[in-house]
């Protein structure tokens, strides 16, 4: 028996199932009474020559598409959770601890009295607590 963690896995074999079904159909209407066996052999040639071409596909999805996707929900998800007090690094390379949040800005105080209004898409990284202190020690 085989676990099923979650809605996604299950998904995931249904559409497996679904791609079985179709490739079992297609062979299905290729064999009929009175085939040959060169036909059979034209049809599996023709089935194995697009394999490199979604192994391809499979590997790019793999190693570029998803990591990427992931990434991206990630730093969608930080930027949804800032709030007042979180120390930040913005794409600019600023550092500074946010003081306001509001819709798609926040208020950076990057300096003793110093306060800009930014995007929220610019912020990069969330800081851990107390980096900036240790940073104006040094």
């Amino acid at each position: 028996m085989i676990p099923i963690k979650n809605a996604r896995e299950i998904e995931q074999m249904r559409q497996a199932c679904r791609t079985a079904s179709d490739i079992l159909e297609r062979v299905r209407d290729l064999i009929r009474p009175g085939i040959t066996t060169k036909e059979v052999d034209q049809a599996a040639a023709d089935f194995m020559s697009l394999l490199p071409l979604i192994a391809i596909f499979a590997v790019f999805y793999l190693l570029l598409i998803r990591p990427q996707a992931k990434r991206a929900k990630e730093q969608k998800l930080m930027i949804e959770a800032l709030q007042k007090g979180d120390e930040v690094t913005t794409t600019g390379g600023e550092l500074g601890r946010v003081v306001k949040v509001s819709g798609n800005y926040i208020i950076l105080q990057i300096a003793e009295n110093v306060q800009i209004v930014m995007q929220k898409s610019a912020v990069q990284t969330l800081l851990p607590k107390g980096t900036l202190n240790s940073i104006e020690k040094e």
